[in-house]
């Protein structure tokens, strides 16, 4: 089996899946990633959301 993935330049994104802001960046280390992951947790961006339904619910709260 194999796998091909092209590379990906910044704003060259086909299928419009993440901006180029939002692309993982490979000098991230464990713990930066770790205090991305909370401070996501702890303070949503219902204006930019990956699950729709679950924005809806936050926005009525």
């Amino acid at each position: 089996m194999a796998m091909f993935r092209p590379i990906l330049h910044p704003g060259d994104d086909e299928f419009g899946y993440e901006a180029t802001n939002e692309r993982w960046m490979p000098v991230r280390d464990p713990e930066s990633v770790i205090i991305s992951i909370i401070l996501l947790l702890s303070s949503p961006n219902a204006e930019s959301p990956a699950n729709v339904e679950a924005a809806q619910q936050l926005r009525k709260k």
